[in-house]
């Protein structure tokens, strides 16, 4: 068995996720810290219905999320 994830085999770059949170009211609303492949940081969110996480707030590091 190879060490390889789904997003590499398929050729297509991974990103971290330090952190993810939910806010259950008013509405159910996920956040999560990303950082992508080339090193910067960013917040998205996700509503409970949603089929995608959209940016909400573009930072440079780790210390501005």
């Amino acid at each position: 068995m190879d060490n390889y994830s789904v997003q590499q085999k398929l050729g297509r770059a991974c990103i971290e996720v330090p952190f993810e949170f939910t806010c259950p009211k008013p509405t159910l609303t996920i956040y999560r810290g990303v950082r992508a492949t080339d090193g910067g940081y960013r917040m998205e969110k996700r509503g409970s219905l949603a089929k995608r996480f959209r940016p909400i707030m573009w930072s440079g590091d780790k210390d501005s999320l």
